[in-house]
Protein backbone atom coordinates (compact mmCIF):
# COMPACT_ATOMS: atom_id res chain seq x y z
CA UNK A 1 0.00 0.00 0.00
CA UNK A 2 1.51 3.61 -1.08
CA UNK A 3 2.31 5.49 2.18
CA UNK A 4 -0.25 8.83 2.31
CA UNK A 5 3.38 10.80 2.99
CA UNK A 6 4.66 9.72 -0.64
CA UNK A 7 2.85 12.17 -2.59
CA UNK A 8 3.65 15.34 -0.77
CA UNK A 9 6.87 14.28 0.20
CA UNK A 10 7.39 14.22 -3.84
CA UNK A 11 5.58 17.20 -4.93
CA UNK A 12 8.35 19.68 -2.24
CA UNK A 13 11.18 17.25 -1.71
CA UNK A 14 11.45 16.95 -6.27
CA UNK A 15 11.88 20.53 -6.75
CA UNK A 16 13.81 21.52 -3.79
CA UNK A 17 16.58 18.51 -4.01
CA UNK A 18 16.62 19.69 -8.09
CA UNK A 19 17.39 23.30 -7.01
CA UNK A 20 19.93 23.00 -4.52
CA UNK A 21 21.82 20.36 -6.79
CA UNK A 22 21.38 22.68 -9.85
CA UNK A 23 22.44 26.05 -7.30
CA UNK A 24 25.54 24.03 -6.68
CA UNK A 25 26.46 23.11 -9.70
CA UNK A 26 26.01 26.49 -11.03
CA UNK A 27 27.95 28.25 -8.29
CA UNK A 28 30.73 25.69 -8.64
CA UNK A 29 30.87 26.27 -12.48
CA UNK A 30 30.20 30.25 -12.41
CA UNK A 31 32.31 31.38 -9.51
CA UNK A 32 35.21 31.39 -11.61
CA UNK A 33 33.87 33.59 -14.19
CA UNK A 34 35.01 37.48 -14.04
CA UNK A 35 32.83 39.28 -12.07
CA UNK A 36 29.57 40.27 -14.30
CA UNK A 37 29.97 37.91 -16.93
CA UNK A 38 26.26 37.71 -18.12
CA UNK A 39 24.70 34.32 -18.47
CA UNK A 40 21.97 34.37 -21.31
CA UNK A 41 21.05 31.15 -20.25
CA UNK A 42 18.23 30.79 -16.95
CA UNK A 43 19.45 27.34 -15.77
CA UNK A 44 17.90 28.58 -12.49
CA UNK A 45 14.48 28.66 -13.72
CA UNK A 46 14.54 25.86 -15.79
CA UNK A 47 15.32 23.62 -13.63
CA UNK A 48 12.61 24.70 -11.30
CA UNK A 49 10.17 24.16 -13.95
CA UNK A 50 11.42 20.80 -15.13
CA UNK A 51 11.27 20.17 -11.54
CA UNK A 52 7.61 20.85 -10.82
CA UNK A 53 6.56 19.27 -13.76
CA UNK A 54 8.09 16.21 -12.68
CA UNK A 55 6.70 16.07 -9.38
CA UNK A 56 3.37 16.23 -10.87
CA UNK A 57 3.26 13.53 -12.83
CA UNK A 58 5.27 11.10 -10.48
CA UNK A 59 2.43 11.98 -8.29
CA UNK A 60 -0.53 11.63 -10.95
CA UNK A 61 0.90 9.85 -12.88
CA UNK A 62 1.83 10.27 -17.56
CA UNK A 63 -1.88 10.79 -18.80
CA UNK A 64 -1.35 11.63 -22.17
CA UNK A 65 -0.46 14.53 -24.10
CA UNK A 66 -2.36 16.63 -24.13
CA UNK A 67 -3.86 15.14 -20.92
CA UNK A 68 -7.67 14.87 -20.47
CA UNK A 69 -7.96 15.93 -17.00
CA UNK A 70 -7.32 19.73 -16.48
CA UNK A 71 -5.36 18.71 -13.03
CA UNK A 72 -2.88 17.46 -15.53
CA UNK A 73 -1.76 20.64 -17.19
CA UNK A 74 0.57 22.36 -15.67
CA UNK A 75 2.60 19.09 -15.68
CA UNK A 76 2.38 19.47 -19.41
CA UNK A 77 2.63 22.65 -19.62
CA UNK A 78 6.15 22.61 -17.69
CA UNK A 79 7.91 22.46 -20.87
CA UNK A 80 6.57 26.32 -21.68
CA UNK A 81 8.22 27.20 -18.24
CA UNK A 82 11.05 26.05 -18.72
CA UNK A 83 11.63 27.22 -22.15
CA UNK A 84 10.40 31.02 -21.24
CA UNK A 85 12.71 30.54 -17.89
CA UNK A 86 15.84 29.69 -20.10
CA UNK A 87 15.14 33.02 -22.21
CA UNK A 88 14.82 34.96 -18.67
CA UNK A 89 18.38 36.46 -19.91
CA UNK A 90 17.98 37.36 -23.63
CA UNK A 91 17.60 40.92 -24.66
CA UNK A 92 13.41 42.42 -24.55
CA UNK A 93 13.06 41.91 -28.55
CA UNK A 94 13.45 38.16 -28.02
CA UNK A 95 11.83 37.75 -24.37
CA UNK A 96 8.78 39.80 -25.02
CA UNK A 97 7.07 37.52 -27.61
CA UNK A 98 8.32 34.13 -26.51
CA UNK A 99 6.50 35.23 -23.49
CA UNK A 100 3.19 35.84 -25.22
CA UNK A 101 3.44 32.79 -27.26
CA UNK A 102 3.42 30.94 -23.83
CA UNK A 103 0.59 32.74 -22.47
CA UNK A 104 -1.34 32.55 -25.64
CA UNK A 105 -1.06 28.54 -25.63
CA UNK A 106 -1.48 27.86 -22.06
CA UNK A 107 -4.39 30.17 -21.60
CA UNK A 108 -6.73 28.43 -23.48
CA UNK A 109 -5.62 25.00 -22.16
CA UNK A 110 -6.65 26.46 -19.03
CA UNK A 111 -9.69 27.50 -19.71
CA UNK A 112 -10.61 24.01 -21.57
CA UNK A 113 -13.39 23.21 -19.50
CA UNK A 114 -15.42 26.81 -19.25
CA UNK A 115 -14.65 26.92 -23.08
CA UNK A 116 -16.67 23.68 -23.59
CA UNK A 117 -19.97 25.89 -22.49
CA UNK A 118 -18.96 29.09 -23.19
CA UNK A 119 -20.34 30.93 -26.33
CA UNK A 120 -17.29 32.79 -28.95
CA UNK A 121 -18.40 36.08 -27.38
CA UNK A 122 -17.89 34.91 -23.62
CA UNK A 123 -14.42 33.24 -24.64
CA UNK A 124 -13.38 36.65 -26.55
CA UNK A 125 -13.95 38.38 -23.03
CA UNK A 126 -12.13 36.12 -20.74
CA UNK A 127 -9.26 34.91 -22.95
CA UNK A 128 -8.01 38.45 -23.33
CA UNK A 129 -8.99 39.17 -19.04
CA UNK A 130 -6.87 36.00 -18.42
CA UNK A 131 -4.12 36.26 -20.52
CA UNK A 132 -3.66 39.83 -20.51
CA UNK A 133 -2.80 39.88 -16.66
CA UNK A 134 -0.67 36.74 -16.68
CA UNK A 135 1.37 38.16 -19.31
CA UNK A 136 2.13 41.53 -17.56
CA UNK A 137 2.66 39.21 -14.30
CA UNK A 138 5.95 37.39 -16.24
CA UNK A 139 6.90 40.49 -17.91
CA UNK A 140 6.72 42.36 -14.27
CA UNK A 141 8.21 39.15 -12.32
CA UNK A 142 11.29 39.72 -14.54
CA UNK A 143 11.71 43.58 -13.91
CA UNK A 144 11.46 42.78 -10.51
CA UNK A 145 13.73 39.96 -9.90
CA UNK A 146 16.52 41.81 -12.03
CA UNK A 147 16.23 45.21 -10.06
CA UNK A 148 15.81 43.45 -6.68
CA UNK A 149 17.93 40.04 -7.20
CA UNK A 150 17.93 39.40 -3.56
CA UNK A 151 14.16 40.11 -2.86
CA UNK A 152 12.36 38.43 -5.69
CA UNK A 153 12.32 34.85 -4.90
CA UNK A 154 11.67 35.66 -0.77
CA UNK A 155 8.75 37.15 -1.99
CA UNK A 156 7.55 34.40 -4.38
CA UNK A 157 8.80 31.81 -1.36
CA UNK A 158 6.22 33.71 0.80
CA UNK A 159 3.39 34.54 -1.60
CA UNK A 160 3.22 30.74 -3.22
CA UNK A 161 3.56 29.17 1.07
CA UNK A 162 -0.28 31.38 1.88
CA UNK A 163 -0.98 29.87 -2.02
CA UNK A 164 -0.82 26.25 -0.69
CA UNK A 165 -2.26 27.23 3.11
CA UNK A 166 -5.43 28.62 0.85
CA UNK A 167 -5.66 25.67 -1.22
CA UNK A 168 -5.39 23.01 1.61
CA UNK A 169 -8.27 25.44 3.66
CA UNK A 170 -10.48 25.18 0.35
CA UNK A 171 -10.20 21.34 0.15
CA UNK A 172 -7.72 20.85 -2.55
CA UNK A 173 -4.91 19.09 -1.38
CA UNK A 174 -3.38 18.15 -4.74
CA UNK A 175 -3.05 21.49 -5.64
CA UNK A 176 -1.59 22.66 -2.35
CA UNK A 177 1.00 20.14 -2.16
CA UNK A 178 2.38 21.15 -5.42
CA UNK A 179 2.37 24.65 -4.87
CA UNK A 180 4.13 23.81 -1.46
CA UNK A 181 6.77 22.64 -3.59
CA UNK A 182 7.11 25.86 -5.29
CA UNK A 183 7.25 27.77 -2.72
CA UNK A 184 10.10 25.65 -1.08
CA UNK A 185 12.03 26.00 -4.26
CA UNK A 186 11.60 29.35 -4.84
CA UNK A 187 13.16 29.52 -0.92
CA UNK A 188 16.25 27.09 -1.63
CA UNK A 189 17.09 29.51 -4.53
CA UNK A 190 16.13 32.47 -2.43
CA UNK A 191 18.72 31.39 0.00
CA UNK A 192 21.34 29.69 -2.64
CA UNK A 193 21.20 33.40 -3.82
CA UNK A 194 21.82 35.25 -0.64
CA UNK A 195 24.75 32.88 0.08
CA UNK A 196 26.40 32.61 -3.31
CA UNK A 197 25.24 35.88 -4.84
CA UNK A 198 25.67 36.83 -8.42
CA UNK A 199 26.30 33.24 -9.23
CA UNK A 200 22.78 32.67 -9.14
CA UNK A 201 20.00 34.62 -11.36
CA UNK A 202 16.58 35.30 -9.40
CA UNK A 203 15.25 36.34 -12.99
CA UNK A 204 14.46 33.16 -14.85
CA UNK A 205 13.09 31.44 -11.32
CA UNK A 206 11.04 34.10 -11.14
CA UNK A 207 9.80 33.82 -14.84
CA UNK A 208 9.31 30.45 -14.44
CA UNK A 209 7.07 30.71 -11.03
CA UNK A 210 5.31 33.93 -13.34
CA UNK A 211 4.16 31.30 -15.66
CA UNK A 212 3.64 28.17 -13.48
CA UNK A 213 2.04 29.57 -10.75
CA UNK A 214 -1.33 30.96 -11.98
CA UNK A 215 -1.81 27.64 -13.54
CA UNK A 216 -2.28 26.10 -9.81
CA UNK A 217 -4.00 29.51 -8.45
CA UNK A 218 -6.69 28.92 -11.55
CA UNK A 219 -7.08 25.39 -10.62
CA UNK A 220 -7.81 25.88 -7.04
CA UNK A 221 -10.19 28.59 -8.08
CA UNK A 222 -12.03 26.47 -10.29
CA UNK A 223 -12.10 23.27 -8.71
CA UNK A 224 -13.60 24.32 -5.06
CA UNK A 225 -16.37 26.49 -4.63
CA UNK A 226 -14.11 28.25 -1.56
CA UNK A 227 -12.18 30.53 -3.38
CA UNK A 228 -13.65 33.63 -5.36
CA UNK A 229 -11.75 34.46 -8.29
CA UNK A 230 -11.06 38.07 -5.85
CA UNK A 231 -8.78 35.82 -3.99
CA UNK A 232 -6.17 35.11 -6.81
CA UNK A 233 -5.47 39.27 -7.17
CA UNK A 234 -3.52 39.57 -3.91
CA UNK A 235 -1.78 36.31 -4.37
CA UNK A 236 -0.22 37.24 -8.01
CA UNK A 237 0.01 41.22 -6.57
CA UNK A 238 1.90 39.75 -3.49
CA UNK A 239 5.48 38.61 -6.10
CA UNK A 240 5.42 42.40 -6.99
CA UNK A 241 4.64 44.80 -4.54
CA UNK A 242 8.55 44.08 -3.02
CA UNK A 243 9.11 47.39 -4.56
CA UNK A 244 8.95 48.81 -0.99
CA UNK A 245 11.87 47.31 -0.28
CA UNK A 246 13.62 49.39 -2.63
CA UNK A 247 15.80 51.47 0.16
CA UNK A 248 16.98 48.22 1.85
CA UNK A 249 17.98 46.67 -1.66
CA UNK A 250 22.15 47.36 -1.32
CA UNK A 251 21.63 44.92 2.57
CA UNK A 252 20.83 41.93 1.42
CA UNK A 253 19.65 39.87 4.21
CA UNK A 254 17.39 42.56 5.38
CA UNK A 255 15.82 43.26 2.24
CA UNK A 256 14.99 39.55 1.71
CA UNK A 257 13.52 39.10 4.54
CA UNK A 258 11.37 42.77 4.49
CA UNK A 259 10.19 41.28 1.06
CA UNK A 260 8.97 37.78 2.13
CA UNK A 261 7.44 39.83 5.08
CA UNK A 262 5.49 42.10 2.59
CA UNK A 263 4.39 39.52 0.26
CA UNK A 264 3.46 37.13 2.66
CA UNK A 265 0.86 39.88 4.49
CA UNK A 266 -0.50 40.95 0.87
CA UNK A 267 -0.87 37.30 0.18
CA UNK A 268 -2.55 36.78 3.55
CA UNK A 269 -5.61 38.95 2.17
CA UNK A 270 -6.93 36.56 0.41
CA UNK A 271 -7.25 34.60 3.49
CA UNK A 272 -10.15 36.28 4.41
CA UNK A 273 -11.97 36.04 1.29
CA UNK A 274 -11.67 32.19 1.01
CA UNK A 275 -14.05 29.88 3.78
CA UNK A 276 -13.52 26.56 4.84
CA UNK A 277 -15.78 23.80 3.05
CA UNK A 278 -18.77 22.66 5.18
CA UNK A 279 -17.50 18.98 6.68
CA UNK A 280 -19.13 16.23 4.81
CA UNK A 281 -22.52 15.13 6.36
CA UNK A 282 -22.16 12.03 6.46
Amino acid sequence: MTSPYLPPLIAVGLPVAASLLAGGALWRLRRAQPLGTPYPLGWEGAVLAVALGAALILVRGWNGLPPNDVNDWPGSLAILAAGLALAAGTAWRWFAPLALIAVAIAAPLVLKIPLRSWSAGEAALWLPALAIPWLLLIYTARVTAERLPDAALPAWGAALTVSAAISAIAGSASTAQHLGGAAAAAGAWAVLRLVAGDPIRPASVAVALALAAPLWWLLAQTTTDAIPFTALLPLAAAPLAIWVVWPLRRQRWPSAIAAALVAGGIAAIALALVEAPPPPSW
